[in-house]
């Protein structure tokens, strides 16, 4: 949102926030893929298969999101169409990586096998 407001109105005070979000977003990613990554070492092999294909997509898109952010380092945190195109390329990806990760596919999984309600203390 900030690279497109800052594109479409022409607010340079924008540029530094937008990589800054962009940068803290690829440092965040980093440890979600770690931490996917061991969920997905305790799944299933039907719930691992989709596990794949989500985590393509959330990788993909961290590396998209990595390279606006090397663009916007290499044009001196201006602001551009170029970066602003990878980075929308990767928050399409990121949908797509949220929808899978967040659909329920109808397989029996982490929290999905836990009771739903505590036994009653005694």
């Amino acid at each position: 949102m900030l690279d497109l407001i800052g594109l479409l109105f022409q607010l340079p005070q924008l540029d530094l926030a937008s990589s800054i979000a962009v940068g803290v977003g690829v440092v965040g990613a980093a440890g979600a893929i770690a931490a996917g990554l061991m969920d997905w070492l305790d799944v299933d092999p039907p719930e691992k298969a989709i596990g794949a294909f989500h985590a393509t997509l959330n990788t993909s898109a961290t590396v998209l999101f990595l390279a606006s952010f090397l663009i916007r380092w290499g044009q001196h945190w201006q602001p551009g169409w170029g970066a602003f195109a990878v980075a929308l390329a990767g928050y399409l990806l990121v949908m797509g990586g949220g929808y899978l990760g967040g659909k329920d596919h109808g397989l029996s999984h982490g929290s999905h096998d836990l009771p739903q309600r505590l036994p009653e203390r005694s």
